[in-house]
């Protein structure tokens, strides 16, 4: 612990950056973890408190925040345009998107949706179960319960079979990583939507 403190923990941050060409967010993860340490190393031995408290004591850096990009009416409009819905993978895409535009579901909240937390007969609603098990009720567009209908009158299954509601081409529920699949090979906005 002798060779430990606050000049060799600046060089080593610093050494990420330089060398590894690491962001100034992965520094700031690696100085917590080393702070954590630290913490630990002042309650297990009172000695060398000054020397924790010192690198402690590293501010971190600030980092860039990404501008959360998003669609415009007339783009996500294309988007849904876009995609074919004379097959029932098409109809499953169109469906999903839709339930996301409609409803501004996490991933991880359309993933777990049921066949019994989506009403759509009137007042069509869905009940969705976010983080901490929160639940709400969204209400329904009336071109989303047209979508979801359809999508489910071609999967032919019933909540017995399958009580998910979106499932992958398997017949499985759809995962995070299928949503992502599905979404990175939609169009681009920038090289394939035209807008009217």
């Amino acid at each position: 612990m002798e060779d430990f403190d606050e000049k060799l923990a600046v060089a080593f941050l610093n050494d990420l950056e330089a060398s590894r060409k690491n962001s100034a967010r992965t520094r700031n993860n690696r100085l917590a973890a080393l702070r954590a340490f630290f913490r630990y190393v002042a309650a297990q031995e009172p000695m060398l408190l000054a020397r924790c408290q010192r690198i402690c004591e590293i501010p971190t850096k600030r980092a860039e925040h990404k501008v959360i990009e998003y669609l415009e009416d007339q783009e996500i409009r294309a988007l849904l345009e876009s995609i074919g819905v004379d097959s029932p993978k098409g109809r499953r895409d169109y469906a999903l998107l839709l339930f996301f535009y409609n409803t501004g579901a996490r991933v991880q909240e359309a993933v777990d949706l049921k066949l019994v937390n989506l009403r759509l007969d009137t007042p069509c609603h869905v009940k969705l179960v976010g983080k901490g098990r929160k639940e709400c009720l969204c209400p329904l567009w009336p071109e989303t319960v047209t979508a979801l209908q359809d999508y489910l009158n071609v999967r032919g299954l019933d909540a017995t079979d399958a009580p998910s509601v979106f499932l992958n081409a398997s017949g499985r529920p759809i995962t995070r990583f299928g949503i992502r699949y599905l979404l990175r090979h939609l169009p681009s906005r920038r090289q394939e939507i035209v807008l009217h």
